[in-house]
């Protein structure tokens, strides 16, 4: 399982910021890749993010 790419979208998504910030805004695309690289490698997004 090549789990680098996941790695590297993890790696891209921003903090947490106050609401309606937007790094909020870009978080929410960041984390949706990276949510659909997981489940492209057949992982639960909880599993995914305890890899990282």
């Amino acid at each position: 399982m090549n789990i680098d790419k996941l790695l590297e979208l993890y790696k891209q998504i921003p903090p947490r910021g106050p609401r309606g910030m937007p790094s909020n805004w870009s978080r929410g695309g960041k984390t949706t890749m990276f949510t659909n690289e997981a489940r492209r490698l057949g992982l639960s997004n909880s599993e995914a993010f305890k890899l990282c």
